[in-house]
């Protein structure tokens, strides 16, 4: 894990609350839930790839804060053999948003990004839009890293097959 998601984790829940205690305690939590060993392709790297994308381009963004939230609840719940992660990803955000003291039209909008990205579907606001792009970002990287990446998950789409060689 990059040192720089702990300081990332703790910027921007800092700007919400003070109580170190409670932003600890939900860093724990992601932690946890990103290194599950379950985990292949949703993990920290996945986290920290798209923040990156987010700092690079923060400078279009309307809400960078909420597009770092929404982006570190966005696979907190993740079960290869369920089919609502994003809803059970969205309804965690939401109880821990709460806690830390995001309003609640923020918090909404970080909710309505995690839940785009079941469907990826381009929305009406850019910042989701944005959020949406960066998540499937490692399908336009090179063949050999989306390849690995597909064979590390061990999902290996029609895409992977057909256009990324190792």
């Amino acid at each position: 894990m990059e040192p720089s998601l702990w300081q990332t984790w703790q910027q921007t829940a800092s700007r919400y609350s003070s109580h170190q205690y409670l932003i600890n305690r939900l860093w724990q939590e992601l932690l946890n839930a990103y290194s599950s060993p379950s985990r292949h392709y949703h993990t920290f790297h996945h986290i920290a790839a798209l923040l990156r994308l987010t700092q690079a381009h923060e400078n279009h963004l309307t809400a960078p804060t909420l597009v770092r939230l929404a982006v570190f609840y966005h696979d907190a719940v993740y079960s290869a053999a369920r089919s609502d992660n994003e809803e059970k990803s969205a309804q965690l955000a939401q109880e821990r948003l709460s806690h830390l003291g995001v309003p609640y039209p923020e918090t909404t909008l970080v909710t309505e990004m995690i839940m785009a990205t079941k469907t990826h579907q381009a929305g009406s606001h850019p910042d989701l839009n944005f959020l949406l792009d960066a998540d499937l970002s490692i399908m336009g990287l090179p063949g050999k890293t989306t390849s690995s990446t597909a064979n590390r998950s061990g999902k290996s789409t029609a895409f992977t097959q057909i256009f990324c060689t190792t």
